[in-house]
């Protein structure tokens, strides 16, 4: 097993794994009575012009709580064919190759976007069609369409010294310390790249620069827009729902339409003052709840639906010096990019090491652990067009029905990218 030329900068020497990939050569029978869910065909674009090449390419298909991805190489010499046995639950993978050469790269095109893409299905992370740079330590992320700029805007930046992350394919990770961007092995010369996410620009060209920010549901859907997915699986499209619902609930989205030249990026940092006023309003929010003041701000994404809205108003409150916040409580805890409004959970201890655990009511899944210091405060009282939802002390009069929530906020998005 030989990988190919771009895969070699990104090996990785150590003995842990997320999953391990056998690989054997040999014809392998998807089951008979399985389900095929999803088919691709080959198609190549010319010109901005997409053609079918061919009905052969790659398909998945289901059995029981097993995954076979069914795939032919177009740009390989070699007859040959592949099929790759998984599960979302299970870290030990299968790879059949039929017809392969003695040597054989395991990664080959297009196994190795398909094996990444349904490892950030697992973790819960974000692959995406957009170009990511690093200016003065903030990222910027612009993502469309193909024929938007992408690859252009990577260039304008590159030329202005900026650190091109990718130009046409990352994945999005939520941390500790806010979401960074990382890219992926697409280019003979790519090596592993990472960057913080400060701002996403959803971009086309135009005649002058204009950026309008958005936010709520209109950001989340125009944001899975361009998110790679296959929306063939329910437990698939609700983890990637949370990951961009709660991405854009804490990350600055903008509409952004530029000329594709040098100017784009001196609009960006000097006269978009966006990612600046972020930061400056963060650090504010921060200094007034240490200092002991109720702070009021405007809610924004549905990872709290339907206890918190977007466009809601909600109060947060400094804590107690000596009085932890209890489970069941909603409150709010600091990241570089500002506050996480999200309902506590439980609480963990460990020695003297204690963690908080919060989810918010639409999430799949629950947030990192966070310590004491980094909570801001918790809320006592939410505003909305129909009257204050909350009572004193912050107890939901709704309680946290996450599946229903889910479906109810995943129903929600999808009629409003239709209307």
């Amino acid at each position: 097993m030989v990988p190919g030329e771009r895969f070699l900068r990104n090996i990785y020497a150590g003995s842990d794994s997320d999953i391990i990939i056998s690989v054997h050569s040999g014809k392998f029978l998807i089951p008979v009575d399985s389900e095929k869910v999803f088919d691709a065909p080959y198609v190549e674009e010319i010109n901005g012009i997409k053609i079918k090449k061919s009905d052969k390419f790659w398909s998945v298909h289901k059995h029981n709580n097993d995954l076979y991805i069914k795939s032919v190489f177009p740009l390989s010499s070699d007859k040959k064919s592949a099929v790759l046995k998984f599960s979302l639950s299970d870290k030990n993978w299968d790879l059949y190759l039929d017809g392969a050469a003695k040597v054989i790269d395991p990664f080959e095109y297009p196994l190795d976007g398909l094996i990444l893409y349904y490892l950030t299905a697992i973790k819960g992370d974000i692959m995406i069609h957009a170009s990511g740079v690093n200016h003065d330590g903030l990222g910027y992320l612009f993502s469309g369409v193909s024929g938007k700029g992408k690859t252009t805007m990577a260039k304008l930046w590159d030329n202005e010294g900026a650190q091109v992350i990718h130009d046409d394919r990352l994945i999005l990770r939520e941390t500790e310390n806010g979401y960074k961007m990382h890219n992926t092995p697409v280019y003979k010369n790519d090596e592993p790249k990472e960057s913080p996410l400060d701002m996403i620009f959803l971009i086309d060209h135009g005649k002058e620069n204009e950026l309008s920010p958005i936010g709520g549901a209109v950001t989340v859907s125009m944001v899975m827009a361009n998110c790679i997915q296959h929306a063939w699986d329910t437990e698939i499209i609700s983890r990637l729902l949370d990951s961009v619902s709660k991405m854009c609930s804490t990350v600055p989205v903008g509409l952004l339409s530029f000329k594709p030249d040098k100017s784009i990026v001196d609009y960006i940092l000097k006269d978009n003052k966006a990612p600046e006023n972020h930061d400056i309003v963060r650090d504010i929010g921060f200094s007034l709840l240490a200092e002991g003041t109720t702070l009021k701000i405007k809610a924004d994404g549905y990872s709290m639906y339907p206890s918190i809205k977007p466009g809601s108003i909600v109060l947060i409150e400094p804590l107690a010096e000596n009085i932890p916040p209890s489970p069941g409580e909603i409150i709010a805890w600091k990241r570089e990019s500002g506050f996480v409004v999200h309902r506590l959970v439980c609480i963990i201890k460990k020695g003297d090491k204690i963690s908080f655990i919060t989810r918010g009511d639409s999430c799949a899944y629950k947030d990192h652990p966070v310590k004491r210091d980094q909570i801001a405060g918790k809320v006592i009282q939410v505003e909305s067009d129909t009257g204050r939802l909350l009572s004193a002390g912050g107890k939901l009069i709704h309680k946290p029905y996450y599946l229903y929530n889910r479906l109810v906020v995943w129903w929600l998005l999808r009629i409003r990218k239709i209307l």
